[in-house]
Formats: structure tokens, sequence, C-alpha cells
């Protein structure tokens, strides 16, 4: 029996603190761009760092660089920045910048985001270790699957859509109020309308991509589905204006297709639309995961963020569950995160 989505008091919050670690590379660029509007649109100080070992820098380990010195070169790479805003942009932002000592990049970036009370990180998809151009950064990566808090991932090759819509893929599982909440926080703070998308991944599309009749089973999925969307357009429709869509086919397809028409500005999903309960009932080797499930990214999620050519804003903390991933003595999360990624295989 589908829930009322109208009575659901999930209540998220919009980001008071933001956080975007730089590796200076040009994703990280472009993700300090989207960072500083953020934290205008959201009226948040933002945290700029950079993380470093042994006094040298994690990624450009081949130049030795004091405290001081990426403290400057952090000031230098903002200040360029802002300047791109306009010189109202730096009375208005409230920027800080911190060195980070930590034995790994990942692991430096969740301990700050966690002892600083960040709630968003806004990091680059591909940086200086990064692998392939649809492969993200091993940073990313691990920040993205580990962190407990909210990631808006920026690809390299981010074009600036100041007009566009708020994408919002959408599946029905209980996690969706809390995005579609979300949504409505970020349609509001960016002035977007919201595109609502449900991709039915119906047992047996054949009929419907062939053009032919409709089984009974994929009608009814049709028919439930539509009234599932109008319902979570309802809730939207204070927040902005919305448009919703019904399409067939692999839901990470049909979504990377979205999201690469020109009236797409930013795309909201939920770390992965079912609770640790139903990942679990359905995808029985995520038992592998532990209590990591609560935060690891699904498959969908994971894909897009890889594949968007658009900001992708990965919501992780959802109010109504509960559980506490316990991190094992002497394992910081990232390192957690690897082992156990390295037992699922």
């Amino acid at each position: 029996m589908a829930t009322d989505v109208t009575d659901q008091g999930t209540e998220m919050k919009t980001p008071r603190r933001i956080f975007h670690p730089t590796d200076f590379s040009p994703s990280a660029d472009a993700a300090l761009h989207v960072a500083i509007d953020a934290a205008l649109r959201f009226d948040a100080p933002l945290l700029v760092g950079h993380v470093v070992y042994g006094g040298r820098s994690y990624w450009e380990v081949d130049q030795p660089n004091d405290r001081a010195g990426v403290e400057k070169r952090l000031r230098e790479h903002v200040a360029e920045a802002i300047g791109a805003h306009g010189e109202a942009t730096l009375e208005r932002l409230d920027v800080t910048y911190h060195v980070i000592e930590h034995e790994t990049a990942p692991a430096g970036v969740l301990h700050f985001a966690h002892e600083s009370g960040i709630d968003l990180i806004v990091l680059g998809t591909h940086g200086r270790r990064g692998l392939r151009k649809l492969i993200l950064g091993s940073v990313s990566l691990h920040v993205l699957h580990a962190s407990r808090i909210d990631v808006l991932l920026v690809p390299a090759t981010v074009e600036e859509r100041r007009e566009g819509h708020l994408l919002v893929p959408i599946d029905f599982h209980e996690r969706t109020h809390a995005v579609v909440m979300k949504a409505g926080e970020l349609a509001d703070a960016y002035g977007l309308p919201v595109t609502l998308l449900h991709v039915l991944d119906a047992p047996d599309s054949s009929p419907l991509r062939t053009g032919e009749v409709l089984s009974a089973e994929v009608a009814d999925l049709d028919s439930v589905a539509r009234e599932r969307l109008e319902e979570f357009a309802g809730v939207l429709a204070d927040h902005s204006e919305v448009s919703a869509h019904l399409v067939t086919g692999r839901p990470q397809n049909e979504i990377i297709r979205w999201l690469n028409r020109d009236d797409v500005r930013m795309t909201v999903l939920a770390s992965a639309g079912m609770t640790p309960t139903e990942r679990l009932r359905w995808y029985p080797s995520d038992r592998d995961l532990g209590e990591e499930i609560r935060w690891a990214v699904g498959r969908v999620t994971e894909r897009v963020a890889v594949r968007s050519p658009v900001p992708v804003w990965i919501v992780k903390r959802f109010e109504e569950e509960h559980a506490v991933f316990d991190v094992p003595d002497g394992m910081d999360e990232a390192a957690a995160y690897s082992s156990r990624r390295q037992v699922q295989g």
C-alpha cells in the first residue's frame, strides 16, 4: 500500500556549512565555482581545503610544499574564482582556508568534514589521480561512498547553465520523499523549474519499445507510476513549476539521456533509492558492506554520477533511518569502505 506523500514529515535542511576540497586540477576549478555559487545561494560559509601529508601536497607530490605555501595557493586559487563572480561576491562570501594533514586524501576530506560540522561536500569528479574520462577520480569515489553527508559532484567539463531545469529521477522507494523535499529546497535556492522523471524498468519492456500493445501487467505499472508521479508533483507545486515524465528503459541510460539535454542544469539523487532493508532483499551480496550499506551509493546513482555532464547532488542523510555506521577501531571511514568493497568483489 502506497504511503501518502503529503503526510510524510521528513525535514531536509539546506546546507549550513559547505566544504570544497581542492587538488587545483581543472575539475576542482569547476567544482570551486559551483561551491561559491552554492555558498552565496544558501548564505552558508565556504571552507576550502587541501590535503597534505608529511609537509607535502598529496596531489603535487613532485613539489615540496609547506603549510604557508599551500595556504597561499589556496587563497590565490579562490581569489581568481571569486573574480569571475564579480566584485560584490567578495563582500558576501564567508570563506576560510584549511591545510589538512592526514595519511590519505579521502580520509582527510572525510575527517575534516566530520570535525567541522560540514553538511555539503562539493567535489570535482576527475582529479589528478583519476584514471579515464568516464571514471570517477579515486578521491571522489571514496568520498562519494563513505561520506555520511550530502555530496555535490561537479564534472570538469560542466557548462555554465544559468537557465534550465532541475532533473529529479525518482523510483518510489521509501527515500523518494526525502529527495523530493531536497529538490524543493534546491528549486527555491536556484530558481529552477523541476522535472520529475520515473523510468519504468518493466520485467518485459519489449512490447513498449516495439510499439505493440502493452501487456496488462506493464499497463498496470504504467498507471500506478503516473499516479505516484502526480502525487510527488503536488508536493513540489508550492516550490516551483513542475513537470512529470514517465519513460521505459534501463534507469541509468534513460537518466543520462535526459541529463544530456540542453535544458537540464542540475540533478538530485538519493545515494540509493532503497533503504538498507530493501536493498538487501534485492541484492543479498551487499550484506558484505555491513553497516556501511547505510551510506554507500547504489548502482544507478554511481553510474549516473560517473557520466553526468551536469552537477549531481547526492542526498546521503535520511532522518527516518537511525542506523549508525561504526567504523572499526583504527580504521578510518575511507579505509573501511575500501576493505568492504574488496570483500564484495
